[in-house]
């Protein structure tokens, strides 16, 4: 059990007090892509965006669905690398995204 406690992503209400946590789920194309989760930014428009192990995931907060972007994906957008760890949005409204990739 102690290996699970540090995967995945924990949403803490901060008004209800209540927990809601995201895992990988390999049988649910629409859980988090992977648990090793390494960053998140919430855009200027509100979304948010996680920096994770297997590629980029766009959270969907309506439907509680995460929108997968890496590599040959059937996403408009597609990324070169999945090995993702940082990201950061410009003025410009451009996220940048930093990969392990050398």
């Amino acid at each position: 059990m102690a290996g699970l406690l540090r995967k995945g992503l924990i949403c803490f209400h901060i008004r209800t007090r209540q927990v809601q946590w995201f895992r990988h789920q390999p049988e649910n194309p629409n859980s988090l892509a992977s648990n090793w989760v390494r960053n998140i930014l919430q855009d200027t428009q509100g979304t948010i965006w996680i920096a994770t192990s297997a590629g980029l995931d766009q959270f969907q907060e309506q439907s509680g669905r995460f929108i997968h972007y890496k590599p040959e994906s059937a996403t408009p957008l597609t990324l070169p690398e999945t090995d993702l760890y940082t990201l950061y949005q410009r003025p410009t409204g451009e996220i940048l995204i930093g990969s392990a990739s050398l």
